[in-house]
């Protein structure tokens, strides 16, 4: 028997819709993200873009990551990866550790951004400060030269996303 807490998605919902109502940033991603996975909701791209662009007008970093995202991905907006790199770049710039590993992938295959393998160490390296496993073993393919296989060149951010 599983004595676990029951997951109640409409609960949270109205417990993050009174929280955004006052401005709280975490809210608006976290229903956002409700929205972008169809958690006790409907999957609604609109919706869930509309509710990360609050929280991301508030500097909440985990909403521009899932800007970027979606704008990567081309869910809910046309597949625009020069405005997801954008987005990406200002979550990383608060080390959001995601977004920094998706900008060091971005700049060593050049989607997004111009190609330069300098800004892909550097992204990695403050990613993998922050315990980022993936971003980790990149630096040591790097630092190695070794090669990394055709088939990491086709670049797609990681669908993670922040908890």
């Amino acid at each position: 028997m599983d004595w676990g807490p029951v997951r109640n998605e409409q609960a949270a919902l109205n417990w993050y819709r009174r929280a955004a109502a006052h401005g709280n940033s975490d809210a608006m991603n976290n229903i956002g993200y409700m929205y972008r996975n169809g958690l006790g909701v409907p999957r609604n791209y609109d919706e869930a873009l509309f509710w990360f662009q609050k929280a991301a007008n508030l500097g909440n970093s985990s909403a521009q990551y899932n800007i970027g995202n979606l704008y990567c991905w081309g869910k809910g907006v046309d597949k625009d990866i020069v405005q997801g790199a954008r987005w990406m770049l200002k979550s990383a710039l608060q080390e959001n550790a995601l977004a920094q590993y998706n900008l060091a992938r971005m700049y060593q295959w050049g989607k997004g951004v111009e190609k330069n393998q300098e800004e892909a160490m550097k992204w990695y390296r403050r990613a993998a400060a922050q315990g980022h496993e993936k971003a980790m073993l990149a630096l040591a393919r790097l630092e190695k030269n070794e090669t990394i296989e055709e088939r990491d060149s086709t670049f797609m951010p990681d669908e993670g996303w922040p908890e």
